[in-house]
């Protein structure tokens, strides 16, 4: 993997006039009391980290298993175990925040009976999996014009997808977030399991918003314990 792209990742942050003023805007509503330095700051380590994204996404499709474990620090596993220990099933879910297509890459290797979802599934196709005590795991669309309720996150509102939380309900399986962070050290990710969250009963009409209000929490602590690995500039 270049060692380049970060460079190309700052040369972007400093040209995209709108781009950065979008992420600095975002940046000042999520995390409030941070100076004008540390919001540079954090959009200009932002955009680095999503350059090299680019280059670590193509990685992860190409690489065979061997070389993707060895790029992985865990952390967490404890969560996912504890999860399972019910034999409902997991639901696994990540975000934008670092590398998700690392994240599902991993975790598809890790556990071999895992239904890789997309926001084109629907729940009765996907259940089966969890009924036998297999995993789903997907990607959870944050985008504002999505098509999910407007829930809080980030200061702003998120329209994210229901199908996770839907399918969990309906299972009555945990769900658990995962992402594959970036660390310090150049190509090396930590995979963090976050604690499980267990889904509302079937029958209350909300549980599908309060299943995600959760989930999203979930997702605002590991940004703001790791702010540069969320892609700023697209959240203004």
């Amino acid at each position: 993997m270049s060692r380049l792209a970060p460079w190309a990742g700052t040369l972007r942050y400093l040209v995209d006039r709108r781009g950065r003023a979008a992420a600095e805007r975002a940046i000042d509503r999520a995390l409030p009391g941070l100076g004008a330095a540390e919001r540079r700051a954090i959009g200009r380590a932002s955009y680095r980290q999503q350059a090299a994204m680019a280059r670590h996404r193509r990685f992860v499709e190409q690489a065979p298993e061997r070389a993707i474990c060895r790029r992985l620090e865990h952390r967490g596993w404890h969560h996912l175990h504890a999860a399972a220990a019910g034999g409902r099933g997991v639901v696994l879910l990540t975000a934008a925040a670092g590398c998700p297509a690392l994240a599902l890459r991993a975790m598809a290797i890790y556990r071999p009976r895992l239904v890789l979802a997309d926001e084109r599934s629907d729940v009765a196709a996907l259940r089966p999996a969890l009924d036998d005590g297999g995993d789903v795991a997907l990607r959870l669309d944050l985008s504002p014009a999505g098509s999910g309720e407007p829930l809080p996150f980030l200061g702003r509102e998120a329209r994210p997808s229901p199908l996770a939380a839907r399918l969990a309900i309906a299972a009555g399986a945990p769900l658990v977030p995962v992402f594959a962070l970036p660390t310090p050290r150049p190509g090396i990710f930590c995979l963090r399991l976050c604690q499980g969250l267990e889904p509302p009963a079937a029958g209350d009409p909300e549980a599908t918003k309060s299943l995600l209000v959760r989930c999203l929490g979930t997702i605002e602590e590991v940004i703001r314990a790791q702010p540069a690995c969320w892609p700023w500039g697209r959240c203004g």
